[in-house]
């Protein structure tokens, strides 16, 4: 399954790459089972430092 997705991920890779600058893959700690924390990884879908922006929108 995964060697038929390779193709979906590289074109979704390069739609992100070419919309904006910035990496392709957003890395995040999350808490999971048993409170351990874990990294998870997502192809980013917001502009870059969206955290640190929410922070400002939401002080207005």
């Amino acid at each position: 399954m995964i060697v038929l997705l390779v193709p979906v991920f590289a074109a979704v890779g390069l739609a992100v790459r070419m919309d904006s600058p910035g990496p392709v893959v957003h890395r995040q700690t999350r808490i999971g089972r048993g409170g351990k924390p874990f990294i998870m990884a997502k192809f980013r879908t917001m502009v870059v430092d969206a955290e640190q922006l929410r922070h400002q929108l939401n002080s207005t």
